[in-house]
């Protein structure tokens, strides 16, 4: 994507400019990583023992890169739960994400008092 701002080229390869799963203080987990792999990031979490009654939450942090999203790009983070042998137990989407723009109105008038400072001819 490509925008012009102040006369500037402005370019970009992605739309987040920050995505982040803090996961320090929830015990379940046992280590995390990111993975950028062929343009896709993943975030890995590997979970101390849980059984099938076991509930957790974890928050994640992201933020669009400023400007440069398209107002009909949507994000919807996947989710999937797999066993230690790979084997895939659950598997979900969460909500979907879109930027938010202020809306852009512009009104020019000229020259319309000279009460406005304005001289006029």
């Amino acid at each position: 994507t490509t925008l012009y701002q102040g006369g500037k080229v402005l370019n970009t390869d992605a739309y987040l400019d920050n995505f982040t799963v803090p996961t320090e203080g929830i015990t379940l987990i046992k280590s995390a990583e990111k993975i950028v792999k062929n343009g896709k990031t993943i975030y890995r979490i590997r979970f101390n023992s849980i059984t099938s009654t076991t509930k957790i939450s974890i928050p994640y942090v992201f933020s669009f890169t400023n400007g440069l999203v398209p107002k009909d790009y949507k994000l919807q983070p996947k989710v999937t739960l797999k066993d230690k042998n790979g084997g895939v137990l659950y598997t979900g989407n969460d909500q979907e994400y879109t930027p938010t723009y202020p809306n852009m109105n512009l009104t020019k008038v000229v020259a319309t008092s000279s009460e406005d400072g304005q001289l006029l001819y």
